[in-house]
């Protein structure tokens, strides 16, 4: 399960990670006035879950099972009362959808032998492949650990840098700087991301002024 999440595959994330962010701000933020950034990053991170976790890239494939995941993560934090019409209710509807989703992708990777998804090829710690149901447990782990927090810090990001304009001056400067070294369409890498200290330290300082987790500090 870890593997996934070892420095060696987050490293080959990176290009992946900084394509999608592309294609996202030109599909979904260039040319508005207005741009309810909340949403939109929440949009974002699930997608890109959906890419490095599941290898999906049909766009209305990961829009069906955004709707099934949005109830999940919008009433687990209910009163645990599960009688029709609940909220605690509609959230397990919405969990039991979503592994339905899962549970067929996972069974059509594995009938095609598409390796390129990487929680398939996961082992426990006896080095033996996971069962389709952990397999399915682990994505909605993973998928809900990244939804909420993700787009709320990128949200709050944007929040104080629009707040205290010099930070985004600097902060640019530190990005140009790297862009300069980049060929044209030539995507980030893990030792540009070791680069970027100043834009770092402000996420950090986002983090700790306001968790994106109740009770975290």
């Amino acid at each position: 399960m870890h593997d996934i999440l070892k420095p060696e595959a987050l490293k080959q994330y990176i290009p992946v990670m900084d394509s999608m962010e592309q294609e996202h701000v030109d599909s979904e933020w260039a040319g508005s006035e207005v741009v309810k950034v909340f949403p939109m990053s929440k949009k974002f991170t699930f997608d890109l879950a959906c890419r490095l976790f599941m290898s999906i890239v049909d766009t209305e494939h990961v829009t069906r099972l955004a709707k099934h995941f949005t109830p999940v993560t919008s009433r687990m934090f209910s009163v645990p009362i599960d009688l029709p019409g609940t909220t605690y209710n509609g959230a397990i509807k919405g969990g039991t959808l979503v592994h339905k989703e899962l549970m067929k992708i996972i069974t059509d990777r594995k009938k095609e032998m598409m390796e390129n998804s990487r929680m398939l090829l996961v082992t426990d710690e006896k080095g033996e492949c996971m069962s389709e149901m952990e397999i399915s447990n682990n994505i909605i782990g993973l998928l809900v650990a990244s939804y909420e927090t993700t787009s709320t810090d990128v949200t709050l990001v944007l929040k104080y840098l629009a707040e205290l304009p010099h930070i985004i001056i600097s902060k640019r400067a530190e990005q140009m700087q790297i862009a300069k070294t980049k060929a044209p369409g030539e995507l980030l890498t893990w030792e540009d991301v070791q680069k970027i200290k100043y834009s770092w330290n402000v996420a950090c300082k986002s983090l700790r002024l306001a968790p994106p987790s109740q009770g975290v500090f």
